[in-house]
């Protein structure tokens, strides 16, 4: 029986591959040699289209730049997924399915042979980004610098898959501002666009952040995005599922994997704009957890202008509902509200609506209460992420550092320290409350809504 390993590779610096036995060049990852897989993809060009000549170029640049097995971009027939599912959670403008592509993607290593072939029916996520058939050109003209820029997720691997980011002024500039939505990608500078674009795509592949393999187009001719299926869900419906039983060790694991996700991100001097519980996708293994960032809704309508701050409200940093744009410090207190709500193991502010009252209030100052028994190391930190003072917030390099040091402490460090204590005192306390924790869950208040939404429609800017 020939031997066949799930893809999992990473390039390596100056590690030796061998020798490609066709071509006899070097090869630049495991089993895999650049130069015959790029023309073997150059070969099939035209066996595939989009119908969008501006989508087609982009994959196939993605496809020619190609590093290792899978570091590119895939158009996939339609045809190729069977049993799709709506799975009813909807984002402000897009629709989510589940389905089973057929092929699935070249992540199965050949051992005998050397080469990496279809892994065969996996399970994936479909995201569908409704009327994208009908995307207005007043969509892409818009002049204001400051306004939220959808990057294209659909062709950006790795990704913040069926989100935008938030481009500072100089990056506007750099990318001639024309980092537009689906088929209006590059609609007037598409050469001087196409290369830092496709470094953008080169810098966000990242294991911090979820995996898209591609696109494809439904029979209403809107365009889906083919995303790896996290069984876990979300963070929302994780919580759920958990019924609120989460140890500290957990906690931490998870929240180190989005804080790398994030420093990720800003380390390009890019903005998520959009972080919550939704756009969290959780991976649990037998002997460890993982948390993804995603993004699973846009800032706006495709068939309409994008010039407000769309959002989640108790993951909106009070300075952006008085009509500031998003910043990488507005991320962190998002990030802070992450923290509080893996610490109660609920939603924030579940108990009560959403509404322009809770907005003044929490420009006020409020915050939701410090759950009993948190670690005060973890209480500290969570207080300055969300803080009205954007400067008081940490960075996300900071975040990053700082949580790789709990981890070490709590899981790997035989030695005990203050902070090991801290966690160790922390979870006695919550699993000598474990049934109490179990049986009391807060429902959602019908008007607690986490799904993104324009922010000045609900009355915020005073």
């Amino acid at each position: 029986m020939k031997k066949v390993h799930l893809w999992s590779q990473k390039i390596i610096s100056n590690a030796d591959y061998g020798e490609c036995q066709d071509c006899r060049k070097q090869r630049t990852a495991v089993s895999w040699c650049k130069n015959c897989d790029i023309a073997f993809l150059k070969e099939n060009f035209h066996n595939w289209t989009s119908e969008n000549p501006n989508i087609d170029e982009f994959i196939r640049h993605t496809q020619l730049n190609a590093n290792e097995s899978m570091d590119y971009l895939e158009w996939i027939d339609f045809d190729q997924f069977e049993l799709i599912e709506n799975i009813n959670k909807r984002g402000a403008f897009s629709s989510i399915y589940s389905a089973i592509w057929m092929e699935g993607p070249r992540w199965n290593l050949d051992e005998e042979a050397e080469v990496w072939t279809r892994n065969g029916p996996i399970k994936v996520i479909l995201k569908r980004l409704d009327n994208s058939q009908n995307i207005s050109q007043e969509f892409v003209n818009q002049d204001d610098v400051s306004f939220v820029v959808p990057i294209f997720f659909s062709v950006i691997q790795q990704f913040i898959h069926g989100g935008v980011i938030i481009l500072n002024n100089s990056a506007l500039r750099r990318l001639n501002g024309e980092i537009y939505y689906t088929k209006f990608l590059f609609e007037d500078s598409y050469e001087n666009s196409i290369i830092p674009l496709y470094r953008y795509h080169k810098c966000l592949q990242s294991g911090t952040l979820t995996d898209c393999f591609g696109m494809t187009k439904d029979s209403t001719s809107c365009y889906m995005f083919v995303i790896r299926y996290y069984k876990n869900g979300n963070l929302y419906s994780y919580l759920d599922e958990t019924m609120g039983i989460l140890c500290w060790k957990d906690i931490v694991e998870m929240l180190w994997s989005i804080s790398a996700g994030l420093n990720f991100i800003h380390e390009y001097n890019l903005i998520h704009g959009h972080l919550h519980g939704g756009n969290i996708l959780v991976e649990n293994e037998l002997d460890s957890i993982d948390a993804k960032i995603t993004d699973t809704g846009l800032h706006g309508h495709a068939n309409g202008k994008i010039s407000q701050n769309y959002g989640v409200i108790p993951f909106v940093a009070p300075e952006i509902f008085d009509g500031n744009t998003p910043t990488k410090e507005s991320d962190i207190y998002s990030f802070g509200m992450i923290m509080w709500m893996l610490s109660a193991c609920v939603r924030p502010y579940c108990d009560r609506p959403h509404d322009s009252q809770l907005i003044q209030e929490i420009c006020s100052g409020t915050r939701p209460n410090i759950v009993d028994g948190t670690p005060p190391v973890f209480s500290s930190l969570m207080l300055k992420c969300l803080d009205a003072n954007p400067s008081i917030r940490p960075t996300a390099s900071q975040l990053y550092e700082w949580l790789g040091n709990w981890v070490t402490a709590i899981c790997d460090d035989p030695e005990q320290s203050d902070l090991s204590d801290q966690f160790d005192v922390a979870e006695e306390i919550k699993f000598a409350n474990l049934d109490k924790l179990k049986f009391n869950i807060t429902p959602c208040h019908e008007n607690a809504i986490y799904f993104s939404r324009p922010l000045d429609s609900i009355g915020v800017y005073y």
